[in-house]
This record gives C-alpha cells, structure tokens and sequence, in this order.
C-alpha cells in the first residue's frame, strides 16, 4: 500500500472525479468516487476540469484518479492534495448542514480562541444565512478594485460573502492574506486536522468575527442586566439587589466611580444606539462599537484590559457603564 504521506504530498490523492467538466458543475455535484467508477471511462477533475483515468486497484495500490498530463494548472499539484481535499471536506460538511438544518449530527462550529480563559473552545456556529460554499472565489477589497482567492467562501443566497476560510498546510507558516483587507469574517485552519473533522473548524487566527466567550467563562460574567424596569430602576440598582457577593458589589461600586469620571456625552451616545460602546477611559473616547450579546461584549472588554495588565476599557451601553468581570 502506498503511504499517505507521499500521496498527499506528490497531489496523487484525489478524492473523487466529475461526471462532467467542472464549468458544468461549479458546485461538485456529480461525483464519482473512485469505487464507483469504471476503468477505461473518462472522468474530470474537480479543481482544474482536466482529464482523469482510473488506476490501481490492486492488493499494491488503492483505486486512485489521476491526471494523464499536466497540461494546465492543478491545485492538486500547486497547493498541494491535503489543501485541496481540506476544501473539499468543509464543502462537503457545510452543505451537507445547509440540505438539514435542524438535524444537529451535521453543525459545523468554529473552534475559537476564548478570550477571558485562553484555550480553544468549541461554540461559535457557523451563519445562518449560510447558503452555498464557493472554492477558490475571488474576494474584493473594501474600497478597492483589487481582489484575492480565498480557499473556501461562504455565501448566502444572494451570493453575498458571509466568512471566508483560509487553509494552511502543516509543514508551512500561515498567511494573513485578508488581515486588513475586508470587513468580511475570515478564519484560518490548518489543512490536516480540517480533513480529519471538518465539522469543528479549528480557528486559532480569526479577523472581523463577532466577540466569542466559552460557556465555562460565561458563567463568571456578571448576569445580563435588564432594561429600566416598571419602576424606571437603572440597571445597576436592579442588578446589585440580585447579587450580594462581595466581587459583585465591587465591580458595581468600579462602575459607579467610571460613570461619574467619564464625559456625560459618552453616556448619551450610549442611549442613542443599540450598540454596545466599549470605551477608553483614560482619553474618554470610544474604542470599538460592537452589536454582540452583552455578555460576549463584556469578556471582550476584558481581555483587552488584560493585555494591558490594568482596567483601561470598560463596557457602556444605554446610558449606563456595566459592571466588568471580576
């Protein structure tokens, strides 16, 4: 039996070939997998639409596909098999979530870096709007004509860019190809583990994705406050008469000190918007605008203050400064 390895490496492994040329089947539907298929047919490639023959078959030598000739560029060979069949695989694992939503055997989540505890937590789903995979899709910058390959594109069904995923071999370093170059969500996963799991997505690098927190560290933030209640009770009165501990009343007593420090045009943009307003004490001014749930706002909040060793941000939102995590 061949190694794995050097069929990944030489772009020997490819996963399944096309009924029909790939320009009548962008979306990879027709495939043949190399134990349904019959020696002496043609078939054609799913990345560059050349043609493939059938080998092997032996107790020597798997059922494989290959190109005669290289005639034209194949990612199988450019980038490499374990690149090209981790495209594959998320293809494969999204839309088969997209064809049954509501069965949970077939969610895919990316696996984030959790600010508040450090690890890598599952939990972040993918969009809902989620509606088609498009591979090797060209990308435009925001505000810019140029464009870049993202390797895999989620899109809805507008054809709209949801989240772009890039894939990164084991062997090389990863490229921070759309850092700084769209407001899209973007996440970078290693080709390997990708293949292997291709329903948990392991981001370790991300840019533009909603704050995320771990349910372990969710359940140390301070519970959601609610708006004014029947009594026009500002939500640090309503908050503090459901939480006696001692780290509570101290991080109420912080927000007091903040609220009072912080310019009164702070406060009243807060009421204005739904946003939540993560704010720079020291200048006053405000640092990010986020609409994410309260809780993933304030865990954000704090691993900012963490990178700088001391309480620098702090979380505002219709009017008032909430209590940070303690």
């Amino acid at each position: 039996m061949e190694d794995a390895e050097r069929w990944l490496n030489d772009g020997l492994l490819i996963p399944y070939a096309l009924a029909v040329p790939l320009e009548l089947d962008p979306r990879r539907r027709q495939r043949i997998h190399p134990e349904e298929a019959q020696k002496g047919l043609l078939y054609y490639c799913p990345e560059c639409s050349q043609a493939l023959h059938l080998f092997g078959g032996s107790h020597i030598q798997r059922l494989h596909f290959r190109h005669d000739e290289y005639t034209v560029r194949c990612d199988f060979r450019e980038d490499g098999a374990d690149r090209v069949i981790a495209r594959h695989a998320i293809l494969d694992a999204v839309m088969s979530l997209v064809d049954d939503r509501y069965n949970p055997d077939r969610a895919v989540k990316l696996v984030l870096h959790c600010p508040a505890c450090a690890a890598m937590q599952p939990g972040q789903p993918l969009p809902e709007r989620v509606a088609a995979v498009l591979i090797k899709y060209p990308v435009r910058a925001q505000g810019s004509g140029t464009s870049r390959l993202a390797d895999v594109v989620l899109v809805d069904d507008q054809d709209s860019e949801l989240c772009l995923i890039e894939i990164h071999r084991d062997r090389e370093a990863p490229q921070f190809r759309f850092r700084d170059f769209t407001t899209i969500p973007w996440v970078i996963v290693r080709a390997k583990p990708t293949m292997a799991d291709p329903r948990a997505l392991v981001a370790k690098y991300s840019g533009n994705l909603e704050p995320f927190t771990c349910q372990s560290c969710q359940s140390r933030l301070p519970q959601p406050m609610e708006r004014l209640d029947a009594n026009d009770e500002p939500w640090g009165k309503t908050w503090l008469k459901n939480n006696t501990d001692a780290s509570h009343q101290e991080a109420i007593q912080w927000a007091a000190q903040v609220a009072n420090a912080l310019p009164s045009t702070i406060l009243a943009t807060s009421t204005n918007t739904d946003e939540a307003l993560i704010v720079d004490i020291e200048t006053g001014r405000v640092y990010k605008r986020l609409r994410s749930p309260i809780g993933q706002v304030i865990a954000h909040c704090h691993y900012l203050n963490k990178q700088t060793r001391r309480r620098v941000y702090c979380v505002v939102q219709a009017g008032q400064v909430l209590p940070p995590m303690y």
